[in-house]
Order: C-alpha cells, then structure tokens, then sequence
C-alpha cells in the first residue's frame, strides 16, 4: 500500500466520523496522480490522467475506501 495514501489517515483534513463503521473519511493535503477510467457504449475503459487531492475512508489508521478526486 502506499505510503502517501496511508498518510492521509493521520494528516489529512478530517470531513466525517460513521460511528456505525467506526471509520473517519479525510480530504488529502497534497495532490495525487489519478487516472479516471469511464465505461464506454461498447464495453470498452478509458483512462484519463488527472492530478488531484483525494476522499478517503480510514479505519484503525488505514484506508478502507476511496470515496472520490477533488
């Protein structure tokens, strides 16, 4: 797992805490290279670049889901 995306566990901007799934979801400081990938009509992915800050769902300190770019 990497190392930049674990970070944004413990310092990122803290949005919402789901005590149902005791888990936390945290805005990324710094910006990540994404690539957006989208269903085409004939089945087929497309993959484009981006450069974003992230959403992430952590629990225990460890990201469980990414929710979206920014």
């Amino acid at each position: 797992m990497d190392e930049k995306v674990i970070k944004v566990c413990t310092d990122g901007t803290e949005i919402e805490h789901n005590e149902e799934k005791n888990s936390y979801t945290y805005e990324s400081k710094d910006m990540f290279n994404l690539i957006v990938c989208e269903l085409r009509a004939d089945s087929k992915y497309t993959g484009t670049k981006k450069t974003a800050r992230i959403r992430i769902s952590c629990r225990d300190g460890l990201p469980v889901h990414f929710s979206t770019d920014i």
